[in-house]
């Protein structure tokens, strides 16, 4: 039987987290949501989203969303066990790890027309972040980062 917070296991090595999800509507229009997690041998790998999503807000049909997510840089290993991927394609976040993104959507249908705009800023540490995606000496975007 699983118990949160302890190892059954004789390998203290291992990865522990632990997350948490929420989802909080306020009223019909307006609901604040957010992600946490933290590494529970050491507590010093910690990550966390929070987000609020407006709906109709100023017209029926107008919604906004605004996120803020950030990823410390120890929170995804070079693990062969855990490498958050499969057939290299990444199921974490694509920036990987060590980063602040912040991003705001919003959209409007009117009959069968619908407009949708979005704008992420994401800020990397590139020092020490991990990244499972192909980076290496063809990386087109960054080629002076592989090593």
């Amino acid at each position: 039987m699983p118990i949160i917070f302890w190892n059954s296991g004789t390998n203290n090595d291992y990865v522990q987290r632990s997350g948490l999800n929420l989802s909080w509507f306020i009223t019909e229009k307006l609901s604040f949501y957010g992600q946490f997690m933290v590494d529970i041998k050491s507590f010093d790998s910690q990550s966390f989203l929070a987000g609020i999503r407006l709906s109709d807000l100023f017209t029926p049909k107008l919604n906004f969303t605004f996120e803020y997510s950030t990823v410390n840089s120890q929170n995804l290993t070079s693990d062969t066990i855990a490498t958050y991927s499969h057939y290299n394609q990444s199921l974490a976040h694509p920036l990987g790890s060590g980063f602040d993104e912040f991003l705001i959507a919003g959209n409007y249908t009117f009959k069968r027309l619908s407009i949708m705009a979005r704008y992420t800023y994401a800020n990397r540490n590139l020092q020490d972040a991990v990244y499972w995606g192909f980076l290496d000496e063809t990386d087109i975007d960054n080629p002076g980062l592989a090593q």
